[in-house]
């Protein structure tokens, strides 16, 4: 990223498996602007599709579009990309136990706000591969 450029963030409505596509799309337009490693650039899609997927497809009691945000940012001269989504997980696991390891697994860092009926979910992923 520049240096003196804002951070890039947007959130990106998913009400099926076309708009996961669509923002996969756009996802890999922006990383190859950036520059990323391919590497880097296939863990980010693969991080992204996780999260849209759990978010949305796994939570039976959610209705209407789920939103998965997204932003590059960077710390300590490394590029990285931190994706936020608001859903129940903790009722998804019971149903689907392997759904926090899944987004454990393509994360370097996962956040998840527990004790709430609905969990604020954060995880990032470094370049550099923290």
């Amino acid at each position: 990223m520049p240096k003196n450029e804002a951070p890039l963030s947007v959130g990106i409505q998913i009400s099926g498996t076309f708009d996961i596509a669509l923002a996969r799309q756009h996802l890999r337009k922006l990383s190859e602007e950036l520059q990323w490693s391919p590497t880097f650039r296939m863990r980010a899609t693969a991080a992204f599709t996780a999260l849209a997927e759990i978010a949305h497809f796994k939570d039976r009691q959610h209705q209407g579009p789920s939103v998965v945000y997204v932003q590059v940012i960077e710390q300590n001269g490394s590029q990285g990309v931190e994706f936020h989504a608001d859903t129940n997980l903790e009722m998804i696991s019971r149903e689907y136990p392997v759904a926090r390891w899944q987004l454990e697994r393509v994360s370097d860092e996962l956040e998840v706000e527990d004790g709430k009926p609905i969990q604020h979910i954060v995880m990032r992923l470094w370049a550099n591969g923290k």
